[in-house]
């Protein structure tokens, strides 16, 4: 919500009787879940195409980023061009197929000429129920091609590892996987994270490549279709793959570790939060890290040159934050990613933002002169509305999650007096029967945002 339609929001919301509308959708809005910031994938044709990396160092490597999925199901099928002279029954029997084939969307595909190198792709589950169709919960495979050996082209072999962690529509996850080689040949471990806790790990090959000329997130680099020559079942099979299995969801940014971080560091990225912009909001605590070193390519929506995303760890290696934007073998990045056709980069502005712009928690406190003293009498059938008291407790909530974490509201509460202006407004404004229990425990749990800071707390409990 911008500045001006948060104005228009306290604006319109002067009289008592919409103080409680008012504080639900503000409550509703702090509580604003995922990244400020994120790509928008239609789900058809879009995805993030990255420059061509290196290849996978032999130590391993890890990918992380702040996923929410709108759906798993496959787009309306849209299909790709009827060969020349297609009939209309040609093209409804091609749309059934394209609706019955496999629906794989990727979260990454990293893949060299020879079609050798990673994917990580959700797979629905299908009901339990006959006709057993798939149903909107997903899980992770990570699939890797088979290492070509010398003189032997084993392009199609794969090996697959699913994960059980279901995923589901609607909600946002810090979702990491890492790939740890142990030697040559052998099978290597890979683990799953979500929410900075590991899931599963399991064992799968390791993928030995040549450069990765095919980097995408969010979508796979589709085949070409037969041309008008092809039988129809081998052309509506191709025309099926054609088409990129692409996620229909918000990405938040896009990070890839020259190397399998750890779980603890795992752990700490997910604490840093989805709205963690790795190059200018970087911490001290967590510039001095070791994986910042292994630090590979980093791209987000806030950071964009016209239709070009940069190669952000080149800009952190370049701010001292480590060996970042190259490999173990020191081959630096320094191209930067681009959105294919459907796909957006959206910059948001939390509520939170744009009442810092209007004055912060001291917004709230007007509302506190205009708490009713007692509850109107209403008619049998009319909507009860909310009471003075819950008002009252409702409104000590909402400055509670204002307060928190904020520093700029922190510091006019110190250092405006904006403790004795709320002591003022509760004293002189708040009649004493709104007083109830809940009322009081609202009151302590708003002097217990300052309880990291000794003298805010001092100031606020005397």
């Amino acid at each position: 919500m911008g500045v001006a339609e948060l104005k228009l929001l306290l604006r319109r919301a002067r009289a008592p009787a919409l103080h409680g509308e008012l504080q639900n959708a503000l409550a509703a809005m702090l509580k604003q879940e995922g990244p400020a910031a994120f790509f928008i994938l239609d789900g058809r044709r879009s995805g993030l195409l990255l420059p061509t990396i290196p290849r996978l160092t032999q130590t391993g490597y890890t990918f992380h980023t702040w996923l929410r999925v709108e759906t798993f199901h496959p787009p309306p099928a849209a299909g790709a061009p009827l060969p020349p002279g297609a009939t209309a029954a040609a093209a409804a029997s091609a749309a059934h197929h394209l609706a019955n084939e496999p629906w794989s969307p990727r979260l990454f595909s990293l893949l060299d000429e020879e079609g050798r190198g990673v994917e990580a792709l959700f797979e629905r589950i299908r009901s339990e129920r006959p006709p057993h169709d798939p149903i909107d919960v997903a899980r992770l495979r990570l699939r890797t091609a088979a290492s070509a050996t010398p003189g032997v082209r084993r392009r199609g072999e794969s090996e697959v590892l699913e994960f059980r962690f279901l995923f589901k529509p609607g909600r946002w996850y810090h979702l990491g996987v890492a790939h740890v080689s142990t030697r040559l040949f052998a099978k290597s471990q890979a683990t799953l994270y979500v929410d900075g806790k590991p899931q599963q790990n399991g064992l799968l090959r390791f993928p030995h490549t040549e450069r990765l000329t095919s980097a995408l997130v969010g979508t796979s680099a589709p085949p070409s279709v037969g041309g008008a020559h092809a039988s129809s079942d081998a052309w509506h099979h191709a025309a099926a793959l054609a088409r990129p299995h692409s996620l229909h969801a918000q990405l938040g940014a896009v990070y890839t570790h020259s190397e399998a971080l750890q779980p603890d560091a795992l752990h700490q990225i997910w604490s840093l939060g989805p709205n963690f912009m790795w190059v200018h909001d970087l911490p001290d605590a967590a510039a001095d890290q070791s994986w910042m070193s292994s630090l590979l390519l980093a791209f987000n929506p806030k950071s964009r040159a016209g239709d070009e995303f940069p190669n952000n760890a080149v800009a952190a290696t370049a701010d001292g934050g480590g060996g970042g934007a190259s490999t173990r073998g020191g081959e630096r990045i320094h191209l930067p990613a681009t959105l294919r056709v459907g796909g957006h980069a959206c910059v948001t502005q939390s509520v939170r933002e744009s009442a810092q712009c209007l004055g912060g928690v001291r917004l709230l406190f007007p509302l506190l002169t205009r708490l009713p003293h007692t509850q109107p009498p209403r008619g049998k059938g009319e909507p009860k509305d909310r009471t003075g008291e819950e008002l009252l407790v409702g409104l000590l909530g909402l400055m509670s999650q204002m307060l928190w974490d904020s520093a700029a509201d922190q510091h006019f509460m110190l250092r405006r007096h904006g403790f004795a202006i709320l002591a003022f407004l509760l004293r002189n404004y708040v009649s004493p029967g709104l007083w109830t229990v809940e009322a009081i425990s609202a009151c302590v749990q708003l002097t217990s945002c300052f309880a990291s800071t000794e003298h805010l707390h001092h100031e606020a409990v005397t």
